[in-house]
């Protein structure tokens, strides 16, 4: 029982922390983006919401996938 209620914390901060590790790898890679695209500032900015956006997308639908076909209570 003690494991179990450690298990839903632990799991927001390991995926909070690849969220974080996601967006500073697409922070870091701004400016060969935008070198290799030919693209501005604001083109840059463009991609990057994209990307989170897309990102946050796939994120709610693994939560709710999670949710339907998740850990079954056993009996």
């Amino acid at each position: 029982m003690h494991r179990e209620r450690w298990a839903v914390p632990a799991g927001l901060c390991i995926s909070l922390l690849v969220v974080s590790l996601d967006n500073t790898i697409l922070n870091v890679a701004q400016l060969p983006l935008a070198r290799d695209l030919s693209a501005s500032s604001s083109q840059v900015q463009w991609i990057v919401d994209a990307y989170t956006v897309v990102f946050a997308g796939h994120e709610i639908t693994a939560g709710r996938l999670g949710d339907r076909f998740g850990r079954k209570r056993q009996v």
